[in-house]
């Protein structure tokens, strides 16, 4: 009998499928990472609570050995797989192995996407549903970790106005305010700012703890230079720079035009088109309209009739 040379332990052993067949278990991480690439979709063999529960017992699993491991594997999952509702639950279950840890505020943290570094925050509705996940999970009440409220505030702070205006999640159960209330987050340069009528400003600061607070003046006369985060909470901050919003720009611009008599129907429709191309072009190069909205225009840029802005899209 060997003294030395001791028998390996099979990492694996043999098991009964979800299809009822024979198979093989697999190691814990290599589950895990396995079920972030498909979700927590319903499955053919599998009811998705089911699914859901297998899920956070292997996660459990991986995270008590290995916090790190864990949470690089929901940012891959996140940032390169593109699975959202499966790393927003496993962001939740990460917290109380992250409590007190550096690791949980860079954890939560946005993602810069330029050098590929930073957290779980790709977008900032990822805010919005981790939060809603957790209070799901543990109670409208529970106490929110430390380390998401950090690294929370950090990445309202990061975000650009475009961002901010972009995901308001207005009307939904957790909106980006609800967050901007919870993390009390600084009003920031990279926030930017925008120019308003300062009627209007006057108006929305109306009967808010912002009555008096000082302000800039704006380039033009009459109006004010508001940050947007203030704007934000104010509920004046607008959505720009979207296909929708450019579109309709470009549209009332036309029939301005046409009502004055500077264009011709006619005229007017060759023009909105110009316009139009112009503006898919601009986000199409910019990488600013996202897959479902180019998805949606699709349509709309066939009717452009330009072979350069269809070859981008």
């Amino acid at each position: 009998m060997p003294k030395y040379n001791s028998k390996v332990v099979p990492t694996t052993t043999k098991t009964t499928t979800l299809q009822g067949g024979e198979g093989y278990t697999q190691k814990p991480e290599f589950e895990l990472v396995g079920m972030l690439a498909t979700g927590l979709g319903e499955m053919f063999y599998e009811k998705e609570s089911d699914r859901e529960k297998r899920f956070v017992q292997i996660f459990s699993e991986v995270a008590k050995k290995d916090s790190t491991f864990a949470a690089k594997a929901l940012i891959y999952a996140r940032t390169v797989m593109g699975q959202r509702s499966i790393s927003h639950r496993g962001a939740v279950e990460l917290a109380k192995y992250l409590s007190g840890t550096e690791l949980g505020k860079k954890f939560y943290a946005k993602r810069n996407r330029k050098i590929n570094e930073g957290g779980i925050i790709f977008r900032l509705d990822d805010m919005s549903e981790i939060l809603a996940c957790y209070k799901a999970k543990n109670g409208a009440k529970a106490p929110i970790p430390n380390a998401i409220k950090k690294g929370f505030k950090e990445a309202i702070e990061g975000a650009d106005m475009y961002e901010l205006a972009k995901y308001q999640m207005k009307g939904r159960g957790v909106s980006l305010v609800d967050i901007v209330n919870l993390v009390h987050p600084t009003e920031t340069m990279k926030n930017g700012y925008l120019e308003l009528p300062l009627d209007e400003y006057l108006k929305a600061t109306n009967g808010t703890k912002l009555v008096g607070k000082e302000y800039q003046s704006g380039k033009t006369p009459g109006t004010v230079k508001v940050p947007a985060l203030r704007a934000l909470v104010l509920g004046i901050l607008k959505q720009f720079n979207t296909v929708e919003d450019k579109n309709t720009e470009a549209g009332k611009i036309v029939s301005e035009k046409v009502k004055s008599g500077e264009l011709t129907k006619v005229e007017a429709e060759k023009v909105l088109n110009e316009a139009k191309t112009e503006n898919y072009t601009e986000l199409i190069k910019t990488k600013k309209i996202g897959y479902l909205a180019l998805l949606r225009n699709l349509r709309n840029i066939l009717k452009t009739n330009d072979s350069e802005v269809l070859d981008l899209a």
